[in-house]
Parts: C-alpha cells; structure tokens; sequence
C-alpha cells in the first residue's frame, strides 16, 4: 500500500529531472521542508533549497542516480 509520503517521495525522484518548477507542485504555502541542517518554510524557501541543490548537481547525475534504499 503506497502512503502520501511515499507518492511525494516518488513525484520528487520523477521530477527532478524536469526541474524544480515540477518539485514544487507537491507545496503549498503552509508547507514545511525539514532537512538535516535546517527547516525551510513557505514555498519561496522551499523554492529557493531545490533551486540551489539542483543547481549544484553536475548536469548528469540522474542518468548515473541509482537508488539503494528507501526508507518511508
């Protein structure tokens, strides 16, 4: 059984490659992004963390990503 999480989860591996325009269909205003380091509220800092760490990716890293494990 697939649970919210884990069709976010799957919507954002799918997504990243068309960018972060289509990330961020899975926000809304009130959402909250909590990362190891920090929190990130709203959908402009929300915006602003998945435009950096994609910008920050070499162009091919999803032809090479395979995912070992995920744990929901």
């Amino acid at each position: 059984m697939s649970t919210d999480t884990e069709n976010v989860l799957q919507n954002h591996l799918t997504s990243a490659r068309a960018g972060v325009d289509a990330i961020m269909r899975d926000y809304a205003e009130d959402s909250v992004l909590v990362t190891q380091d920090t929190a990130y509220h709203g959908l402009e800092e929300i915006r602003g963390f998945f435009t950096a760490l994609l910008k920050g990716l070499p162009a091919s890293v999803f032809d090479k990503f395979t995912l070992h494990r995920r744990v929901v």
